[in-house]
């Protein structure tokens, strides 16, 4: 699978000839800080940063 899956979550029914799995993927436990230097990119001498959470 592409996705990283919850083993623990996996369900499976069959009902009328039609096998339906249910593959819930993993959830991130944390989020995901990005910083970003706005002086660099600029190409200016300040030094301001910005901070985004992915959630």
């Amino acid at each position: 699978m592409p996705a990283h899956i919850e083993n623990d979550s996996v369900q499976a029914e069959y009902k009328d000839g039609i096998l339906t799995l249910t593959l819930p993927k993993v959830t991130k436990a944390r989020n995901k800080v990005v910083k970003i230097n706005l002086a660099q990119v600029a190409g200016t001498t300040a030094n301001p940063t910005l901070e985004q959470a992915n959630q």
